[in-house]
């Protein structure tokens, strides 16, 4: 899996998943320092979200077909890219980085 804007390798579902799980552990401690009743329902979340992360870590990171697809009508030529879309992406994605 690679990042879509520089190419580097990004990381891997699995790795998605577990920094997830981490995150939501250390979320449900914070809470229950608040809140006991809060435990409760971050145990219903976190089952929710381990499913989550079973089904991602299940499926491939990537269509390889369709990857194969693509580079091939670029190749060729044929795969339709739209100046103005591609520019008005770069904008937003300066927007979000300038918040």
């Amino acid at each position: 899996m690679t990042q879509p804007i520089n190419g580097s390798p990004g990381p891997s579902p699995q790795e998605l998943a577990s920094r997830a799980a981490e995150r939501d552990k250390f979320q449900a401690a914070q809470q229950a320092k608040d809140a006991p009743e809060a435990k409760e329902v971050e145990s219903k979340d976190s089952l929710h979200l381990s499913g989550i992360a079973e089904q991602v870590a299940s499926e491939p990171a990537f269509d390889r077909a369709k990857v194969d697809a693509i580079k091939q009508a670029l190749r060729d030529g044929s795969y339709p890219l739209d100046p103005r879309r591609i520019a008005e992406s770069f904008v937003a994605i300066e927007r979000m980085i300038g918040e």
